[in-house]
């Protein structure tokens, strides 16, 4: 894991440059690849959220585990449709218009900067990094201080999933950085100037990250 305050952004966009270069049907690949980790190691991840989360490993299995399954499940089946390039209807009069088509292409925005919530740790952030990277773009996933063993467990899993792209020499680059901490750390990530910020918290929270 890397902490907020030392996140290489230049390198992070670097890496999401290359991974948002891959075919939607080549970061499925990834995403298939999580699905058959999590399933195996579904016990070890539940005991994991219930040493820290309070609550017991058949909630844990059931309120996180089991749902990011199916969110990985719904991207495989639906994450080619649902971000292929759509063409959009367009009528004109005008002569120098008539033979133009209009399509809607979908872009990743770049770096995503999630501030995660402690009380669904597994399931939440991990689905939010997960929908993130399936769009093609580098995630920054700040876990709460009081789940610093789901962050590691979540890095790991990421990892061994194949969430990278290749730079021109064929180097592996990572578009995931993962820290866990407090305020500071959430102020550290925000000054980072990622690209847009998903914010699971207060209201008050939310607007000291818009400001």
């Amino acid at each position: 894991m890397t902490a907020a305050s030392r996140i290489d952004m230049a390198s992070l966009r670097r890496a999401q440059a290359a991974w948002g270069a891959l075919s939607v049907r080549e970061r499925l690949e990834a995403v298939r690849r999580l699905r058959g980790i999590v399933s195996d190691a579904s016990d070890e991840i539940a005991r994991t959220i219930a040493a820290e989360g309070g609550k017991t490993p058949l909630e844990a299995l059931t309120q996180e585990v089991l749902p990011l399954l199916d969110s990985c499940l719904f991207l495989e089946r639906r994450g080619e449709e649902i971000l292929a390039d759509r063409p959009i209807a367009f009528e004109s009069k005008l002569f120098f218009a008539a033979k133009k088509e209009t399509f809607q292409i979908r872009a990743p925005y770049g770096v995503i900067g999630i501030l995660g919530t402690w009380n669904y740790a597994f399931f939440l952030n991990m689905s939010q990094a997960v929908f993130a990277l399936t769009a093609g773009n580098a995630v920054c996933l700040k876990f709460s201080e009081l789940s610093p063993r789901v962050a590691e467990l979540c890095a790991r899993l990421l990892s061994e999933a194949g969430f990278a792209g290749k730079s021109d020499r064929g180097e592996a680059l990572d578009p995931i950085r993962i820290s866990a901490g407090g305020a500071e750390e959430g102020k550290a990530l925000v000054a980072a100037g990622c690209d847009k910020y998903i914010l699971t918290g207060s209201r008050g929270a939310g607007r000291a990250v818009l400001a």
